[in-house]
């Protein structure tokens, strides 16, 4: 069984050492080697969906960073502005109880509860504001993903054959995650809430289709779906899809400049046509969050919608991008 923080183990304080490894490693220097440096870093991917058992109560947020990042085995940083102690961080302190939750969503939620959050760097985890945190987002199309979610990306859209008569669906998710090599986790939890188990039994039966239909097919029978999250290809319910908001950054300038031999509107590109049918396709019971924002000397377009919705509006991007290719092509002509 785990240790928890609640029971009394020792939990070391954060040492003048890992302060400047933090500050170090915002700043891209690889941490200090010695007693009080962060450990070496082992795969970040692995780690966030490794699951684990922590218990606090009102225990300092560095204390808990730190028996983490022990237990883990990967650095965990402060940004610049968030070196405890400072004025600007403040010393919140947390209460959590997780019990085989991965350490991914386990350690969103901790920040989460004191308005922070954290990024993925090459290096390790980065706890950075929440605000700071939406302008490290970049996503598709044409923007950049981790390399694992860019993974999971590209596996979605590569040909499966499937052959299940009454499987469980752990075991068809077992079989999707080694067959294609990425990181596929069942939400328990939201799974529970539409009366479906790890047990649950799964029938299909279809050839050189895309893992993306596939996982479709499988899922919508069961009234489920999946979405990408923490580096991690999620199986939850549609609900709780709906309920998981993020906001990403969607260069859009190549679907609103102005066609080549044509003059550029006086006002610059118009992103309104765009922002309408985006909205349109974002629309579902709970995925409204605000309007969609426009950042001109990026051309790309900042939304804030649930996860459900971000994979409606990936697609019509996707297919958007695809009849622009094809009415070149016969402009050519």
């Amino acid at each position: 069984m785990h240790p928890t923080l609640s029971e009394g183990n020792p939990v070391r304080v954060i040492s003048r050492h890992l302060l400047f490894a933090a500050i170090g490693g915002f700043l891209g220097f690889p941490p200090a080697h010695g007693q009080d440096a962060p450990p070496r870093p082992r795969k970040v991917a692995d780690a966030l969906s490794q699951p684990i058992d922590l218990s606090a109560v009102e225990r300092p947020l560095a204390e808990v960073i730190v028996a983490l990042e022990r237990r883990l085995q990967v650095p965990i940083f402060f940004d610049n502005d968030l070196v405890p102690g400072s004025a600007a961080y403040g010393q919140p302190t947390v209460t959590c109880d997780f019990e085989g939750v991965p350490f991914g969503k386990a350690l969103r939620d901790i920040l989460m509860s004191v308005d922070l959050d954290y990024v993925t760097r090459d290096s390790g985890l980065l706890i950075v504001t929440r605000e700071k945190a939406r302008l490290f987002q970049r996503w598709p199309s044409g923007s950049i993903r981790s390399a694992n979610e860019a993974r999971i990306t590209a596996a979605l859209e590569q040909s499966t054959d499937l052959d299940f008569v009454e499987q469980p669906l752990s075991d068809v998710a077992n079989f999707l995650e080694q067959r294609h090599g990425i990181k596929i986790q069942l939400d328990a939890k939201a799974l529970q809430t539409v009366s479906v188990g790890s047990d649950t039994p799964v029938s299909l039966s279809v050839k050189d289709i895309s893992l993306e239909s596939a996982l479709d097919l499988i899922l919508s029978s069961l009234e489920l779906t999946w979405v990408v999250r923490d580096e991690v290809l999620w199986i939850t319910s549609k609900e709780a899809a709906e309920r998981l908001i993020e906001t990403r950054v969607y260069p859009v300038y190549d679907l609103v400049m102005t066609p080549p031999g044509q003059l550029p509107p006086v006002d610059g590109p118009d992103y309104d046509a765009l922002i309408e049918t985006l909205s349109e396709a974002a629309v579902a019971e709970e995925s409204a969050s605000g309007p969609i924002r426009i950042y001109k000397p990026a051309g790309a377009l900042i939304v804030t919608r649930s996860l459900a919705a971000h994979r409606r509006i990936e697609k019509l991007l996707a297919g958007l991008r695809r009849a622009k290719a094809g009415q070149t092509v016969e402009q050519a002509h």
